[in-house]
């Protein structure tokens, strides 16, 4: 059976990722949220997540959200699984009787932390207010008044609230304003924008290096050049190419011999991680590890299926495709300030085609929109055990990005 998982991240106050919920569904073409069999559904979500693949990898050192049924947490299942990692939410459907708050309650003094998903205030509620750790209100599917009933309930101290479902800049200033202390939804994917915000030169100077990367050779001599210049892109060349994910005998200690182990498409991938990484210096770290997990998963895709692009441009797209929210500024503004190629134009800026397509099933997967998953998969022949592979494969190179610290 076909593994289909996505991660959707959630925010504390100062942007930092604080937690990632965890999304999945079946395969076979069908919908996780239109399966009748709630049980069923998640305790596919717990066997695949925890069982089937490396949690660790997924989990990136965070929490991780997964939903709970009344069923489930009657069963006990969440005592097998690692009371560190994992926070049980609970489902809206879920009513208060005695041994489900029983169930809860051995949880919370196990040391596991309780979330309550989708709440609406009611009295019938208040024994799984005080077990909770954390309590998420629907910011878009919810009216202002409830929110702020909510949020101005008595509820214990300890108790956090997350606004979920938060797409729009106005919605994250509203739940900062009612004191939600974790945020979680599309916001921080597209900032507001200011019209005619220009881009500070140092920006350009980095695009610049990205343009060099675009053609089809490096020019050797010409980066040896810059690192020359660059005493910190240098030290961090040499830092990647000495640590552990290579294995290397010996000490690298020369530019020059950095550059010929990596070879030309390596080093293509590694400067423009880097690049991108200083271009985000004031964003959030999760922003940067979209785009290059969103990059490589394009990628990992792109060598299994034909398109009017390489797979190497697919990465390119997937490190751009951010750049709007790197830079503050409009795309199209963007792309006129260095020179793109026109494949990856059109795919930055919506022009109908295979690589638009592909580009489109790899911000499904990440939403989790598991039916424009399905129709998207099916145009290049797809399997979805293929996407989850790909997908898992991209979190797990970034992770061992990260761990160099470049």
């Amino acid at each position: 059976m076909d593994v289909f998982l996505a991660r959707q991240p959630i925010f504390d106050r100062n942007m930092n990722v604080y937690a990632y919920e965890l999304l999945f569904r079946r395969g076979g073409g069908q919908n996780f949220y239109d399966s009748p069999d709630e049980e069923q559904a998640s305790t596919e979500v717990l066997t695949n997540g925890f069982f089937s693949m490396d949690i660790l990898q997924v989990a990136s050192g965070k929490r991780v959200f997964v939903n709970f049924t009344q069923e489930l947490l009657l069963s006990g299942l969440a005592h097998l699984l690692p009371k560190e990692l994992l926070t049980v939410e609970i489902l809206e459907t879920v009513e208060p009787l005695p041994a489900v708050v029983q169930a809860c309650k051995k949880l919370v003094e196990a040391g596991y932390s309780l979330a309550l998903d989708d709440f609406v205030f009611a009295k019938k509620f208040q024994p799984f207010i005080e077990l909770a750790d954390i309590i998420k209100v629907d910011f878009l599917n919810s009216t202002k008044y409830q929110r702020e009933r909510l949020v101005r309930a008595q509820v214990p101290a300890k108790v956090k609230i997350l606004a979920e479902k938060v797409e729009t800049q106005v919605m994250f200033e509203e739940a900062t304003a009612l004191g939600c202390a974790y945020f979680q939804g599309y916001f921080f994917s597209k900032p507001v924008i200011l019209k005619g915000k220009n881009i500070a030169h140092s920006q350009i100077a980095r695009l610049q290096l990205l343009q060099e990367i675009q053609e089809a050779d490096l020019d050797w001599a010409k980066l040896e050049e810059i690192f020359r210049r660059e005493v910190g892109l240098s030290y961090k060349l040499l830092k990647y190419i000495n640590s552990p994910v290579f294995g290397l005998r010996g000490q690298v200690s020369s530019i020059a011999q950095a550059m010929a182990l990596l070879g030309q498409r390596e080093m293509k991938k590694w400067l423009m991680l880097v690049v991108f990484r200083s271009l985000g210096e004031q964003k959030t770290d999760e922003i940067m590890a979209t785009a290059v997990i969103r990059a490589r998963f394009g990628e990992l895709l792109a060598q299994r299926i034909s398109l009017p692009v390489s797979p190497a441009m697919v990465f390119l797209t997937g490190m751009f495709s951010l750049l709007d929210v790197f830079l503050c500024s409009p795309m199209d503004e963007i792309v006129r300030e260095i020179q793109i190629d026109e494949k990856i134009r059109a795919v930055l800026v919506g022009v109908p085609g295979p690589a638009t397509e592909l580009h489109r099933l790899l911000l499904s997967y990440e939403r989790g929109d598991w039916l424009s998953v399905d129709n998207q998969a099916a145009l290049f022949g797809l399997r979805g055990s293929d996407i989850a592979k790909a997908y898992s494969e991209s979190l797990t190179w970034y992770n061992q990005f990260s761990a160099v610290n470049v």
